[in-house]
């Protein structure tokens, strides 16, 4: 039907060829293809560096890909096993922390006793004050020895109870942030 309705002649019209000035037809010419060469072989996927902060390791496929990545190149589903990789990282520091807390804890119990053993320097001299009608220095030397136990105890405690003390405050801090600036790769 196209046949008939279109006389000979269009039939064997050639397209015009469009000419640019000399100008933009070398700059065409000069700007490379889109088409790429049978001989070039492809780049290859671009992968972070391993060992390095931004990578993560596939546990599907071992390649390395950015943290940035929800999915390997394998399909892997990245943003999973990352989380998974922070929730053994809080549950190791959390089983830390626990082991600190209770080695410190068995260090100080033999402290908490020393006040006691302080209280006959402190309390017999201040009952002498009390009910005696002069004050001697006598009485006042028996303070220094009661005086110092107590204050050699808080110090030993401030001392060994200071790993307790900074290991519960970086598991209060930890978050993910931390978490990828202490994850080894």
């Amino acid at each position: 039907m196209l046949d008939d309705e279109f006389p000979e002649e269009v039939r064997r019209l050639k397209p015009r060829k469009v000419r640019f000035s000399r100008d933009v037809e070398r700059f065409l010419g000069s700007a490379p293809s889109y088409q790429m060469d049978d001989k070039c072989p492809p780049e290859p996927a671009l992968r972070p560096e391993p060992g390095s902060q931004n990578s993560i390791c596939c546990a599907a496929c071992g390649q390395t890909e950015y943290l940035s990545r929800a999915y390997c190149r394998c399909g892997h589903y990245l943003h999973g096993q990352i989380e998974d990789e922070y929730l053994a990282w809080e549950r190791d520091l959390r089983g830390k922390h626990e082991i600190i807390a209770r080695d410190a804890d068995r260090k100080l119990k033999p402290l908490r006793w020393l006040p006691l053993v302080a209280m006959p320097f402190i309390l017999g001299p201040l009952l002498v004050a009390i009910f005696s009608t002069t004050l001697s220095l006598t009485t006042f030397l028996w303070w220094i020895p009661g005086f110092a136990i107590v204050g050699g105890a808080a110090l030993a405690d401030k001392f060994l109870a200071r790993h307790k003390a900074e290991s519960a405050a970086f598991l209060e801090n930890a978050d993910f942030e931390t978490f990828l600036l202490a994850r080894k790769v």
